[in-house]
């Protein structure tokens, strides 16, 4: 489920990055939706917060790099909090 909520809300910054950020980096146009006003600013504020930075904290399931390692020792089939990490 929170993979899901990520893409979405990626995919959803992804639009807007296009359509409003990126033709800031251009000389000749402006962005598509600056008719919402300083709405637009929060709007892209809040959704780089909960789509980029936010998930970039969120703690992930430790995966071993040999396989066997977890067979030859079973206490380690459920995660301890010590074995979750995160990007950040």
């Amino acid at each position: 489920m929170t993979q899901h909520n990520n893409l979405v809300l990626l995919t959803t910054f992804g639009v807007y990055a296009y359509r409003d950020i990126w033709p800031l980096a251009t000389y000749l146009h402006g962005p598509v939706d600056i008719s919402e006003g300083p709405l637009l600013w929060v709007k892209l504020g809040l959704l780089t917060l909960v789509a980029v930075v936010i998930p970039l904290f969120i703690p992930r399931q430790y995966i071993p790099v040999d396989p066997k390692v977890r067979v030859l020792r079973p206490y380690f089939r459920i995660p301890h909090i010590d074995r979750v990490h995160r990007i950040l």
